[in-house]
């Protein structure tokens, strides 16, 4: 191998030094406006993150988390500054501003249009815009609507594909980043569920359950996990709808006074037996009016543009009311309904009593409606009511039907699947909303 000489080895090692300089220029310089807004280049962060001057316990949150998934795709961490950090030579590199900052609004993001959940997700030359509907509370509180903390979640699911498993650190696949570019958008997200909410172990109480082998401490960290785990996967509601087994209580409140709002069983009003379970008689207009008036004691007949959701749902029984008035708005049974109900299941011997329920509702929303027009009758489609009625009943909106499938079969067979989707196609011939509510994932084919 000839010997180099002094002049081809200062070449050599000045287009050397040159392939450096480029591996090693600085991160403005990464900046394609034609093709995006560069987050990651070459393994390394080369974006800033950029919070309002005073966030909110959700923004704030929401900077944390986006910067803790972007060190654990580069193994580094981005710089997070509040906004009156960034000065006008400072915006010569990229930022990502999150929630209600001076820039999104400069920007054109109109806050006061973007509804709860909502996010605005905006490329604004080398920088990006996640400023979302935020509100006071918990970031991973259901009930908290929490935006811009939505639009890093989407941000981190579609452009960094990281996805959320199971609860915990080990749960999260955070993928190696070598090249990050999100492409220029304008676009507002917003989830596509009202309501997205599943009952958890939050309420673990280690002394009631010490079986359960957990620690206190290590109880709360199971619980802290879990409700990061559930808000990742964007859980939460848009509109804090309440409701659930109305008239558990209202035997011993009412019964004595007003047994004509019980059902009527043998002749008798109430429970069947001492301490026993109940369902009410549904279509008593007394009940109708006690149950609103309730709601209206609540505030439900206040003016506003959202709903406001009146509780009708059933005692966790089935409906057993055996008066005239009740029987009368019965529709008719389903020619196949006694095949898919279980010989030994406790609905084998009670009547097909769904229109009696729905033309009940209808009722109550119509009772409520002259308060409110907004108001929203929450009732379930369960027990022996829950296969669709029958009448031809028109429901309508307002009428909001949680879908109870659980205890019904598992696994199914295609038979059974097939009544169980006509049971929902039946429901929602009535133009009512519906939600499914299944006690659990498997049984209810969630």
């Amino acid at each position: 191998m000839p010997a180099l000489s002094r002049r081809t080895f200062a070449q050599g090692a000045l287009l050397g030094l040159s392939h450096w300089l480029g591996v090693c220029k600085p991160a403005d310089a990464y900046h394609q406006p034609g093709d995006g807004v560069t987050l990651v280049a070459e393994g390394r962060p080369v974006v800033t993150l950029v919070t309002p001057d005073t966030p909110n316990d959700s923004v704030h949150y929401a900077a944390v988390e986006l910067s803790w998934h972007i060190e654990k795709a580069t193994g580094f961490q981005p710089a997070t500054v509040t906004e009156s950090k960034v000065t006008s030579t400072g915006l010569g590199k990229t930022h990502i501003f999150l929630g209600d900052t001076r820039f999104a609004r400069k920007a054109g993001v109109d806050f006061d249009a973007l509804g709860p959940e909502s996010c605005a997700l905006r490329t604004v030359g080398r920088h990006l815009c996640i400023a979302g509907h935020d509100t006071s509370g918990s970031p991973v509180d259901v009930n908290t609507s929490a935006g811009t903390l939505f639009g890093v979640y989407e941000l981190l699911d579609r452009y960094f594909a990281v996805r959320w498993l199971w609860p915990g650190e080990l749960g999260t696949f955070v993928p190696k980043a070598e090249s990050v570019v999100v492409p220029l958008q304008d676009r507002v997200v917003t989830p596509r569920f009202m309501q997205r909410q599943v009952r958890t172990g939050a309420g673990l109480r280690t002394k009631d359950h010490p079986e359960m082998g957990f620690t206190t401490a290590a109880a709360e960290d199971y619980m802290n996990a879990q409700a990061a785990f559930l808000r990742r996967n964007r859980m939460g509601r848009r509109i804090p709808a309440k409701y659930g087994h109305a008239f558990v209580d209202w035997w011993r409140q009412y019964g004595a006074e007003h047994p004509e709002w019980f059902q009527l069983v043998n002749g008798k009003r109430g429970p069947s037996r001492l301490g026993g379970r109940f369902s009410m008689c549904i279509s008593n207009a007394g009940l109708h009016e006690e149950i609103v008036s309730q709601w209206r004691q609540h505030g439900g007949d206040r003016p506003g543009h959202l709903p406001t959701f009146v509780n009708a749902v059933e005692n966790d029984v089935p409906g057993q009311c055996e008066c005239d008035v009740c029987k009368a708005l019965d529709g008719h049974e389903p020619p196949n309904y006694r095949k898919f109900i279980p010989s030994k299941s406790k609905l084998a011997s009670k009547p097909f009593v769904s229109d009696r329920y729905a033309r009940s509702w209808q009722a109550i929303q119509q009772n409520a409606a002259k308060y409110n027009s907004n108001a929203v009758v929450v009732g379930y489609a369960y027990m022996n009511y829950f296969a669709a009625p029958t009448s031809g009943v028109k429901l309508g909106p307002n009428i909001m039907i949680g879908f109870c499938p659980s205890s019904w079969f598992y696994p199914r067979s295609g038979d059974e699947q097939d009544w169980m989707k006509a049971q929902w196609r039946g429901w929602a011939d009535t133009q009512a909303k519906l939600f499914m509510r299944a006690n659990y994932f498997l049984d209810g084919y969630c």
